[in-house]
């Protein structure tokens, strides 16, 4: 019996379907598992590259009470010496302030240091969370309240924010927004189906 006429049979078209299935999901969910890893990983590295930069803002507020300038030369400097940021932003959540930001969109209606906006209420908002986070997970003892905020702008940049405390207490956090590399492009599933088809 010719290969092409055993193929037509039912039970052995069925097996070269199932076969094909199998393949096509086993090519997926390790596409999926693969992007999963790459994604944690860069935010891992986002968040750490944040937490370093919200250090040196609280060293900075902390030996210079009117440190705006210096914060943004900080991070002017930051965002040279890492070419992947595409932005960052100071925002110090007690006062409403807009204390520094590289990004040129921030600049309108006026540069910062300013008062946070009508329309940057979110960033007021975010402050107040990470703040009582913070303050309630050191009341507890325990780290219920997630303390950064991550979130995957598109497949490649992630925002991170960061709180930073001077004396002791929260008074702002450091965003920072990054250019990543995209998750790889799935397998081409569609060709392992047309190999596994073609004798048919």
């Amino acid at each position: 019996m010719r290969f092409r006429e055993l193929l037509v049979q039912p039970v052995t078209l069925g097996l070269v379907l199932a076969v094909a299935a199998g393949v096509l999901l086993g090519e997926w969910f390790f596409a999926q598992a693969q992007d999963e890893l790459l994604a944690e990983r860069q935010e891992r590295e986002v968040v750490m590259q944040a937490m370093a930069l919200a250090d040196l803002v609280a060293a900075v507020e902390k030996t210079a009470q009117a440190g705006a300038p210096t914060l943004a030369a900080l991070a002017s400097e930051w965002v040279a010496r890492h070419g992947e940021i595409a932005a960052i932003r100071v925002v110090r959540s007690g006062d409403a302030l807009l204390l520094v930001s590289t990004d040129p969109k921030d600049a309108r209606p006026q540069p910062p240091p300013r008062r946070l906006e009508r329309g940057e209420k979110r960033l007021y908002d975010l402050g107040q969370e990470l703040r009582a986070n913070v303050e309630t997970n050191a009341a507890e003892g325990v780290f219920r309240k997630k303390q950064v905020d991550v979130a995957r702008l598109d497949r490649a940049a992630l925002r991170v924010s960061v709180p930073y405390a001077v004396g002791g207490r929260v008074v702002g956090f450091v965003q920072v927004e990054q250019r990543v590399g995209a998750p790889s492009t799935p397998p081409a599933a569609g060709r392992t189906a047309v190999a596994l088809a073609a004798p048919l």
